[in-house]
């Protein structure tokens, strides 16, 4: 995704009176930096994806925030418009094409492959491929085509984020021949995208009346396929071919006051779609959108927004008032430059945090600021050594070598210092975790009842305590085990109905760990929601694999053939 201002080393516009520039800049020669306020803008807006999802992962009680991540990913397609528009110009000739799409490939594919192996270690149980289509899926992302397939499931697999870095792809191919327009046919192509987009939602609106299947096939494309993205993109392109004009640069010279009134005329605009169009808001008063989904999702998904980030990022781009400046500041230029990373590394790292973490009883502070670190230091290691190196290299192929230059020894510094707070950090949320299951199991072993305790798995293990924690919304259910050096089998837990029938199969999260006294021993944590509880008589645990089928419990109560052990029977009135 073009983190723009676009403008990062190596692709830099000279300052002085705007004009449309020409396309000496393909041979990528260094040039001071011109719009630093959209450089710390977008971290401001890769900061926004993180808040959405961590609120999705940690089921964080903020309803109202439920949008800021799509509305992020819609101002950076209309940033990244603006910014290859302002760096390249209209002058790109046919002989620049594949350069400049060699080094559109060289800014986001190196870390693209990097974050993709890095969704993959960090989660395997979810991500690795493990059959022929799951191998076709990689093939798909590894080339940045997911976005167009109609399958969420295929486009949001691995690393979900980086559905954007594909339709920026596109963007990427359609450029060239969208800047070559004259100003009057770029008009014309603006206004057939625009026709032919709010056509598609029409006939989409009427397509998908009263059916499920059609409605989720819809919402899909009109979120994800890039052609029903590319409205955004050239809003951008627009704004800035109006920028380059030179239109407006007069009022600017008004003085601070002017620069700061217009800064909060882009902040009220911006207001103002998220009343109309946000969680809360549905085009009220002019039309109800829960009665048009349709538009409501193209709406919401970022055309409804296009126009107010087109008029942010005009006006940021010239002014000097005082929030250009805040975003001008060292700090935010620099969490700017290595937004990029941030956006597509925080995924798999708070992936990794819930698959390790999310068992626990923590407050949502501790993984969430954890996570915040993590991936900030994450991002800036990977912008500095993988990001900047690999694009830099990609595009000397071919050229003439210089001597390489080795990073400063301050740059060294502050790279020792991301990677200290990558392993402070972590080793704190490890030394956090193993206080947590230490007090799990004493928990468990206290409070499990007397016809459970030291009940065995064939070759698997001791049962040592199940404790039950309820509350309005779920049942959550520890049991620990001290396991046999045989053990072989994988965990399951069994809701069963009131005829003992087989209900459902909650996953469970499973952690292991050494005990000062007990030794090694394993924990599973499973949360049952209270609508599956409300079809749910009893509770049963074992051991299970395909090729060992399931092991026996030689006292307890038992089920399936003494293949499980019965933890709990409604009405699961457990601790609150």
């Amino acid at each position: 995704m073009e983190r723009g201002s676009a403008l990062s080393k190596g692709e830099r516009r000279p300052g002085g009176a705007p004009r449309v520039p020409s396309l000496a800049w393909v041979r990528l020669k260094p040039r001071p930096d011109s719009l630093p306020a959209l450089t710390g803008l977008r971290f401001v807006a890769a900061f926004a994806v993180f808040v959405e999802h961590s609120r999705e992962v940690f089921d964080l009680p903020y309803p109202s925030l439920k949008m800021l991540g799509g509305v992020a990913v819609s101002f950076f397609f209309v940033l990244s418009g603006f910014i290859l528009t302002y760096v390249y110009g209209a002058e790109l000739e046919r002989r620049d094409i594949p350069r400049f799409w060699l080094a559109r490939w060289a800014r986001i594919w190196p870390l693209h492959i990097a974050c993709l192996l890095a969704a993959i270690l960090l989660a395997p149980h979810h991500n690795f491929p493990t059959d022929a289509e799951g191998w076709r899926r990689l093939a798909t992302h590894v080339a940045l085509l997911q976005t167009w397939s109609t399958d969420p499931g295929w486009t949001l697999a691995f690393n979900g984020p980086a559905w954007s870095i594909s339709v920026e792809l596109f963007f990427y191919l359609s450029f060239p021949l969208l800047a070559r327009l004259s100003n009057r046919r770029f008009a014309a192509a603006l206004a057939a995208i625009l026709a032919s987009t709010l056509a598609i939602v029409a006939l989409g609106e009427a397509w998908m009346t009263g059916d499920a299947e059609r409605s989720k096939l819809l919402r899909h494309l009109l979120r994800f396929l890039p052609w029903m993205r590319l409205l955004e993109f050239t809003t951008g392109l627009a704004a800035a071919r109006i920028f380059l004009t030179g239109w407006g640069a007069s009022v600017f010279r008004r003085g601070i006051w002017v620069h700061l009134s217009l800064e909060l005329c882009a902040v009220l605009s911006v207001a103002l779609a998220w009343y109309l169009l946000g969680p809360a808001g549905g085009l009220h008063p002019v039309v109800n959108l829960g009665q048009h989904v349709a538009w409501a999702v193209y709406l919401q998904a970022g055309a409804g927004f296009a126009p107010a980030f087109a008029v942010v990022v005009w006006i940021l781009a010239r002014s000097r008032g005082a929030l250009s400046r805040l975003l001008s500041t060292q700090l935010l230029v620099w969490l700017g430059e290595t937004s990029f990373a941030l956006y597509l590394i925080h995924r798999p790292v708070l992936t990794s945090i819930q698959e390790r973490y999310a068992s626990l009883d923590l407050p949502w502070q501790t993984p969430a600021l954890s996570a915040l670190v993590l991936s900030l230091a994450a991002a800036g290691l990977l912008h500095s050594l993988v990001e900047a190196p690999c694009r830099q290299w990609i595009l000397s192929i071919g050229r003439k070598r210089t001597a390489a230059t080795s990073p400063a020894p301050r740059a060294w510094r502050w790279l020792a210092t991301l990677a200290a707070s990558l392993v402070l950090t972590t080793w704190n949320l490890e030394r956090i975790r193993d206080t947590e299951l230490r007090d799990s199991v004493s928990r468990a072993v206290a409070e499990c009842p007397g016809e459970l305790n030291g009940a065995t798995f064939e070759s698997e293990g001791t049962l040592l305590g199940v404790s039950l924690r309820r509350d309005e919304s779920r049942l959550t259910i520890d049991v620990a085990w001290k396991p046999e050096p045989t053990a072989s089998r994988e965990p399951f837990f069994h809701l069963c109905g009131p005829d003992g029938a087989i209900v459902g199969h909650p996953r469970a999260t499973l952690a292991s760990f050494d005990d000062p006294v007990r030794g090694k021993l394993r924990l599973a944590t499973v949360i049952v929601t209270a609508r599956q509880l409300e079809t749910c008589s009893s509770l049963g645990f074992g051991f299970y694999s395909p090729e060992l089928k399931a092991t026996r419990v030689d006292r307890g109560p038992r089920s399936m053939g003494e293949h499980r052990l019965d933890l709990a029977k409604a009405p699961f009135e457990a601790k609150k």
